[in-house]
């Protein structure tokens, strides 16, 4: 595959976006990166550790998200490489084969896109450029065998029909209000999802004891994921209403809120007020996206 044909990954915060938009290039669909985060639902998760570590943004349940895009034109196949993994030389082999046959992506302390293969090993995107210590390189299959890697699980990316543009509005702000309203379904052990999440995320910051580190990279996923929801709603197709807008203007004020927490010279009882400021916003989300809902299926009920 030459330079020019290999796919290329976003430099987003949240690398599994970074993925899903620069395999979408890479196959050519036609939507926006807005449509992508928010048609899955991605852009409105928000997962937190209580000792604020960077695994956050990772741990969750994907599997929603993963369906909704099958709607925006990718098809999305995990496996695991957990203790109960696979044969050593079945995982190797599906990987292999998917990077020869589609696109493949690593899921590692980042979610990177595969970029090359070849009959030794993979070559991986690097979003932020060869200097960040959380990207790998390369993996060599050999490696994946032994396990010797940081490496959890991949995706096989294929590409498949897409949905009609109002189906995929509705299961994006169907999936925004089952995270608020139903956060145990994305929730892995040990952390909290949704406005749980916020709240444990206030609670650390008070208690002192959690990550700085993570603190930060944490407002860099969220805010990025609340900042793309209010472009989203600032853009909206359909015909503008009160709700879009309200729902701009919450998401923007969230997104920096949580930027502004994630500043490492602020003290931690700032942090803290920021926080608890955005947690106040973001409740009252809700509410709005239902109403848009119902605004939605009354219009196309009348047509």
């Amino acid at each position: 595959m030459s330079d020019a044909n290999q796919p290329k990954q976003p430099p987003y915060n949240a690398t599994f976006m970074g993925v899903v938009v620069g395999a979408a290039n890479h196959y050519g669909t036609n939507f926006e990166p807005t449509e992508y985060y928010c048609e899955s639902g991605f852009a409105y998760a928000l997962n937190i550790a209580p000792e604020l570590c960077p695994s956050g943004p990772y741990c969750w349940n994907h599997q929603s998200v993963v369906g909704n895009l099958r709607q925006l034109g990718l098809s999305m196949t995990h496996t695991y490489l957990g203790d109960s993994s696979p044969s050593s030389n079945d995982v190797v082999g599906k990987a292999s084969s998917a990077a020869r046959e589609a696109l493949l992506s690593i899921e590692g302390l980042e979610h990177q896109l595969v970029s090359h293969s070849d009959e030794r090993g993979l070559d991986l995107s690097l979003p932020w450029g060869p200097d960040s210590a959380a990207c790998l390189n390369r993996v060599d299959y050999e490696d994946l065998r032994k396990q010797e890697l940081q490496v959890f699980g991949f995706y096989r990316i294929d590409s498949c029909d897409s949905a009609e543009k109002r189906i995929r509005v509705l299961q994006g702000l169907e999936s925004a209000l089952r995270m608020y309203r139903e956060p145990s379904n994305f929730e892995m052990d040990g952390y909290r999802f949704g406005l749980g999440g916020l709240e444990l995320w206030a609670d650390a910051l008070s208690s002192n004891e959690f990550d700085p580190h993570g603190n930060w990279w944490n407002a860099q996923v969220w805010s990025e994921c609340r900042h793309v929801a209010s472009e989203y709603f600032s853009n909206w197709e359909f015909n503008k209403c009160e709700q879009t807008n309200l729902l701009a203007q919450k998401y923007s004020v969230v997104a920096n809120l949580l930027s502004k927490a994630g500043d490492q010279e602020l003290d931690n009882e700032s942090k803290r007020n920021l926080v608890l400021q955005a947690t106040e916003v973001e409740a009252s989300i809700p509410k709005v996206l239902r109403d848009l809902v119902e605004r939605i299926n009354e219009q196309f009920s009348v047509n």
